[in-house]
C-alpha cells in the first residue's frame, strides 16, 4: 500500500511537499520499515495515543516532489 501511495497517488498531487506519519515510539520495526522508504524521524508527540502504552509517537516524514530533490539547507530555508 505504501508503494502504491508513493508511486501512484503522490504524482497526482504535485503541490504536496511532504508525507507525515505517526508511529508509536516503541515500534522499532515500523520505524525501520518507513526508513527503508526514505522517511526520517521529524519529532515526537507526547500523549498522542489515549488507550495504549507507551502513549507517545514519532512523527516520521518524507519529502516528495520538488522538495525531495532540494538540498537540506535549501529545504530548511523555504
Amino acid at each position: 500500500m505504501l508503494e502504491y501511495v508513493l508511486n501512484t497517488l503522490v504524482p497526482q498531487f504535485p503541490n504536496l511537499s511532504d508525507i507525515y506519519l505517526h508511529v508509536q515510539i516503541n515500534n522499532d520495526d515500523a520505524v525501520a520499515f518507513y526508513e527503508r522508504f526514505g522517511f526520517s524521524k521529524a519529532g515526537t508527540i507526547e500523549n498522542y495515543y489515549k488507550r495504549i502504552t507507551p502513549s507517545s509517537c514519532f512523527i516520521v516524514s518524507k519529502p516528495i516532489g520538488a522538495h525531495a530533490t532540494a538540498s537540506p539547507t535549501a529545504a530548511a530555508t523555504q
